[in-house]
């Protein structure tokens, strides 16, 4: 699927018809994504795993805590 973006703003015509008063520029599905979702980095999903680690072994203390008192 492609997108066309317009650099300004739409506009709608007297008979209905839509137009851009600036340049039309035309972006497939995987530009699209990349623009608008640019995904992780690398040091942010090492970051976001380390700490649902963390955030796992701190609820298993509690639990193993808890259990024992």
């Amino acid at each position: 699927m492609n997108f066309l973006v317009c650099d300004s703003a739409w506009t709608l015509g007297p008979a209905g018809e839509i137009g851009c008063s600036g340049a039309l520029t035309q972006y497939t599905t995987e530009e699209m994504s990349a623009l608008v979702n640019p995904g992780l980095s690398n040091e942010d999903r090492a970051e976001l795993i380390s700490l649902t680690i963390a955030l796992f072994a701190a609820v298993f203390v509690i639990l193993v805590i808890k259990k024992v008192l």
